[in-house]
């Protein structure tokens, strides 16, 4: 008869325990995207559409939403227009602080990928 270690327990019941959280305590993360379309409200709230949805605890998840006015918000809006300009893709790490019921970007980049 084969004794597990406290060690080999502890192993098994994270790993199990793991297994049983739900997905969604996963939702925010690195995603990439195909933009679809980029712009901007009057009031500094801007868009990016993005296909496929975000993986997010927010109600709507066709968009990335970001303030313009925030620090480094004018760089994430420049570069998802790049990316839109240029035909290549957008990693988002995606967070769950939502705008309107969309998710914002904690950080993104252009991809070819």
């Amino acid at each position: 008869m084969h004794l597990m270690t406290e060690l080999e327990n502890e192993i098994h019941f994270t790993i199990f325990f793991t297994l049983l959280l739900p997905v969604s305590l996963y939702a925010s993360g690195a995603q990439t995207f195909e933009v679809e379309f980029v712009g901007c409200f009057s009031d500094g709230r801007c868009y990016i559409g993005i296909e496929p949805s975000a993986v997010t605890e927010c109600v709507n998840k066709s968009q990335i939403r970001l303030n313009i006015q925030n620090p480094g918000a004018n760089a994430q809006y420049a570069a998802a227009l790049t990316a839109y300009s240029a035909s290549h893709k957008l990693r988002v790490h995606v967070q769950d602080n939502c705008i309107n019921g969309y998710p914002t970007p904690d950080y993104l980049h252009v991809t070819k990928e």
